[in-house]
Order: structure tokens, then C-alpha cells, then sequence
């Protein structure tokens, strides 16, 4: 009786055991992938910065383009990476809008290029991001069902909020 008392314990452990490793999997995993979307949005940044730089010296008029200094910090929540990247994307409409009023700069060959790269570097942000949300996913699925809920009770695990 007691040998089998012992199984259940070890059995119960090594199930705890299993389950705990898998969160933890699945944490490091939205971790990696919130850091992924730092690299596009920095990759983007600098890009656009490039893009402003070729624009100021073509237009020659450095009051109608205005440069915003973005620091990503690692501390920052999804949604305030969303803010940085809506501020980035209204600083590149503003691009778009001297390109309509100087015709020319469509036919610079570094400026096409800049162009070229900010498409990249959407596609690269776009594909961080569901790669985060399905990391997101996964994590908020494993700590709701039995018996990752109870474990992370333990653990004071919190669902994770998509991008």
C-alpha cells in the first residue's frame, strides 16, 4: 500500500514537473517574440530615419520634415510598442506627402531603396507579430486548462494580451 502511495507521488510529481517545464517553454517563447517585434520596429525606425534624411536633402526644406526620436526600451508593454509604431507611421505619411509635392524624388535610386525597405521591414514586423500572438496564445491556453490553471494559481501566472 504504501509503494503505490509512493507511485501517485511520483507520478503527480513528474506531471507537475512536465506541465511547469511547458509554461515556462511558453513564456521564454512570448518573451522571444515581444523581442522580435523590437527588432522590426527598430529596423523600421532607422529605415524611415534614412528615408527623412534622403527627403530633407532633396526637398531642402527641413521644417516640413519632422524626425521623432523613438527609444524602444525593453520595459515597454505591447501596446505601448503600438503607440511607437503609430507615431512611425504617421512620420512616414508625412514622407509620402513631400513625395506627392516633389515628383523627382520618386526617381532617386536611394530613395526607392528606403522604400523597398520599409515594405521588408513591414513584412518582417507583420510576421513578428503573429508569431507573438500565437506564442500568446499557446501560453494563455496551457494556463488555462487542467492542470496548468492550477499550477500557475500557484505561480500567480496572468493571461498575456495579444498584439
Amino acid at each position: 500500500m504504501i509503494y503505490v502511495f509512493g507511485i501517485i507521488i511520483v507520478v503527480i510529481g513528474l506531471v507537475y514537473i512536465n506541465v511547469f517545464n511547458r509554461i515556462k517553454q511558453y513564456e521564454v517563447k512570448v518573451k522571444e517574440a515581444s523581442a522580435n517585434i523590437d527588432v522590426a520596429l527598430q529596423k523600421r525606425y532607422t529605415v524611415i530615419s534614412q528615408l527623412f534624411e534622403v527627403a530633407k536633402g532633396y526637398a531642402k526644406y527641413e521644417k516640413e520634415v519632422i524626425v521623432s526620436v523613438v527609444e524602444i526600451r525593453e520595459g515597454m508593454t505591447v501596446s505601448e510598442k503600438e503607440k511607437v509604431f503609430d507615431i512611425l507611421e504617421a512620420d512616414y505619411a508625412r514622407v509620402r506627402g513631400l513625395i506627392e509635392h516633389y515628383p523627382d524624388l520618386k526617381g532617386n535610386d536611394v530613395f526607392l531603396k528606403l522604400q523597398e525597405g520599409i515594405v521588408d521591414t513591414e513584412e518582417h514586423l507583420a510576421a513578428a507579430r503573429r508569431l507573438y500572438n500565437a506564442n500568446v496564445s499557446r501560453f494563455n491556453q496551457a494556463i488555462s486548462k487542467f492542470p496548468g490553471n492550477i499550477i500557475t494559481s500557484v505561480d500567480e501566472k496572468e493571461y498575456l494580451s495579444f498584439s
